[in-house]
């Protein structure tokens, strides 16, 4: 990808966003979309350019998202624009993130919900909760994620919620975000291990099951340019319920679909 094209096509992606806030690109600044949008600019024209397309849709699939939600609803639409602009550090946006994920993706699949608090969508009986989790900068070890991941059930276990079975979402994302490529991508790797690890933590929760998510991104062709993909690993209680065991069996099918390959370069 040239960088004419890149530019041409920036351009476009920044004119989307100024639509769905109503705001110019420069008032729009401090907004952790475009955040994302100006990091994949200067990556490009400092000669990262396959880094650079990998911001860029990392800022796309957000946008997609966010037009997706609003031309569904509009008024789930605007929770999540005040949302985002209220909240703008990095923690606050990885589980606002999840949030408007989940909703595009049950928008896209045809489920019928409601945006509520504790949990953050009710599909009847069955409550949805998303969260994050988060590392410190550095190269992350397999015992320190499994750590956050389990503080991060732990923590969201305190909480009194309005159903009776409940699901969690935990959005890892900024674990694709650290220095040292290769320790991450063996620390993402979903090993038997760490599986065990969360297994014990999801049974003293009250959580039916844990889906753990992060973004991962390819090189699509010699050219440049990256395709971004939201994976996901999911780790069920031992005794689980039939209801919420039939809607993730429906639609978050169980096992990791985290293929090693696709770890190999992260936003």
């Amino acid at each position: 990808m040239g960088i004419v094209e890149f530019m041409t096509q920036w351009e476009q992606l920044a004119k989307r966003l100024e639509r769905l806030f109503g705001d110019s690109t420069s008032s729009l600044s401090h907004h952790p979309v475009m955040k994302w949008l100006h990091g994949a600019r200067d990556a490009y024209l400092s000669g990262e350019r396959v880094q650079g397309c990998a911001r860029a849709a990392f800022a796309q699939f957000a946008v997609e998202d966010l037009e997706r939600i609003l031309a569904h609803d509009e008024n789930l639409f605007r929770h999540f624009k005040k949302a985002l602009r209220r909240d703008r550090s990095a923690t606050a946006y990885f589980g606002i993130r999840q949030e408007i994920r989940m909703a595009a993706s049950l928008i896209t699949k045809g489920i019928d919900f409601n945006k509520s608090e504790a949990p953050d969508f009710t599909l009847g009986e069955l409550g949805l909760e998303c969260t994050s989790a988060h590392l410190v900068k550095g190269a992350p070890t397999n015992r320190s994620l499994a750590y956050k991941l389990a503080s991060a059930i732990a923590k969201k276990s305190q909480t009194a919620y309005s159903t009776r079975l409940n699901v969690l979402a935990i959005d890892m994302s900024n674990l694709l975000f650290h220095e040292g490529v290769g320790s991450t991508t063996n620390t993402l790797s979903w090993t038997e291990e760490l599986q065990a690890s969360l297994q014990e933590g999801v049974n003293r929760s009250p959580f039916q099951a844990v889906l753990c998510f992060a973004y991962a991104w390819v090189q699509a062709g010699p050219a440049g340019g990256a395709t971004l993909s939201n994976y996901y690993s999911r780790v069920d209680r031992d005794e689980m319920d039939s209801l919420p065991k039939a809607f993730l069996d429906n639609h978050f099918p169980s096992g990791s679909i985290w293929v090693y390959a696709q770890l190999q370069k992260h936003v």
